[in-house]
């Protein structure tokens, strides 16, 4: 990743797609953002509107009057890659992709998940997504997403979780949090067309505030890059907890209509 705090402490966040409606997907970011008091600039992009819940609103990305470090893109499938390459002419270095319709949907999503690969490799842009919920700063009530959870408190503590389902993911912290479990940081990873799972695990290891690394994973596109990225964590002596899903036949199949990971054997690794 090309800097882990800045996407973790972003000093501002633009939304592609924001809807006057905080209750949609495109909305409930900036909900979440500023119920929690998000002290950076949130900025709002959609021609229909001047304003959302407060925050000036423009009309695209080029209007901007600064470069976000973190861009959320809510809008349909076929719109995201012109908002990506928007970004990434913009200078944007992290976007996150909340739309659904890629690779999870068969060849035809496939090849518009590489697409977005390639605009994101033009520009040396790290891409969240698509198809995932968003990511906490819990450490610093920083909660950039969309679902229940992203609204709720939890106890800080010195675990790191990332996770391919947001669904799950979210379960996890929630019940975890029940059971007196603080946390630092949490991101939901989606497809993973560019930042995989194994790129968030390897720069929590360097973060000085983690202190436990847990994963949910469907499956790794690269499975032996775990092993070296374990053993930098067993020098740093810091433990990874990763519950594998998709081990059985119907878990794979599972696993692979979900974010179009590829389950696998435990043995496969």
């Amino acid at each position: 990743m090309s800097s882990f705090e800045r996407f973790f402490q972003p000093r501002s966040i633009a939304i592609v797609g924001a809807s006057q409606d905080l209750a949609s997907i495109s909305g409930q970011p900036i909900a979440h953002l500023k119920s929690k008091g998000y002290a950076g600039a949130v900025l709002p992009i959609n021609p229909r509107y001047e304003e959302v819940a407060g925050y000036r609103c423009y009309p695209d990305v080029a209007s901007l009057p600064e470069v976000p470090d973190v861009a959320v893109i809510a809008v349909g499938a076929k719109r995201v890659p012109d908002a990506l390459n928007e970004l990434g002419r913009k200078g944007c270095r992290f976007a996150v992709i909340l739309s659904s319709g890629f690779a999870e949907t068969g060849e035809e999503g496939a090849r518009a998940q590489r697409e977005l690969t390639k605009i994101a490799r033009r520009y040396d842009m790290d891409v969240i997504g698509p198809n995932c919920q968003g990511y906490m700063n819990i450490s610093d009530n920083i909660h950039v997403g969309f679902g229940a959870p992203y609204g709720m408190t939890y106890s800080r503590g010195a675990v790191s979780v990332t996770s391919q389902s947001g669904a799950f993911g979210n379960s996890i912290v929630m019940i975890a949090n029940d059971e007196g479990l603080g946390f630092r940081h949490y991101v939901s990873t989606g497809n993973e067309s560019v930042t995989t799972s194994l790129d968030f695990i390897d720069a929590m290891i360097d973060d000085t505030g983690t202190h436990v690394i847990a994963a949910y994973v469907e499956g790794f596109q690269d499975a032996r890059r775990l092993m070296q990225i374990g053993r930098r964590a067993l020098e740093a002596n810091k433990p990874i907890l990763v519950w594998k899903v998709g081990t059985s036949d119907a878990g794979a199949r599972a696993a692979a209509s979900h974010t179009a990971n590829l389950g696998g054997a435990m043995g496969a690794v």
